[in-house]
């Protein structure tokens, strides 16, 4: 069974998401695409660290890496915050890359753009005023 190093695109998983939670809070304001957009990275990044301890052939030492994959899985669903960081750490056994500091780094600008975006959408920051708006719509005049 060949081995597999996701490890760049563990990190990369969350930088995609900050930009998808960015963009998503400036464009729409919308908290039901902030909550999608969370929980879509939290679940790439479970079934990232899951695929690759499945292929990871250290994984297969012990027998069926079934009870890790589950573990790991759990802990990155639930408590995505502390398992992200300690999952690329535990590559090691593995006999994989360790990308704990890269982790940390990517895991603080997530969690800050994650708190930006919220408090963009909650706000409504960067949308027009009410009275600005119907302004804006009344100068259109017949191009509407």
């Amino acid at each position: 069974m060949p081995g597999a190093d996701y490890g760049v695109f563990l990190l990369a998983a969350p930088l995609i998401g900050v930009a998808a939670l960015l963009i998503t809070a400036l464009a729409s304001h919308s908290l039901g695409g902030y909550l999608w957009l969370l929980a879509l990275t939290v679940f790439i990044t479970a079934l990232l660290a899951v695929m690759e301890i499945f292929q990871a052939p250290a994984a297969w030492d012990s027998g069926s890496p079934l009870k890790l994959m589950g573990r790991w899985a759990t802990l990155l669903l639930f408590l995505w915050p502390a398992g992200y960081p300690l999952y690329l750490r535990e590559r090691k056994q593995l006999r994989l890359d360790d990308w704990m500091k890269a982790a940390v780094v990517v895991e603080v600008l997530f969690l800050a753009a994650a708190g930006g975006a919220a408090a963009i959408t909650v706000t409504g920051y960067g949308t027009p005023p009410p009275e600005k708006a119907s302004q804006a719509e009344n100068e259109m005049g017949p191009m509407t």
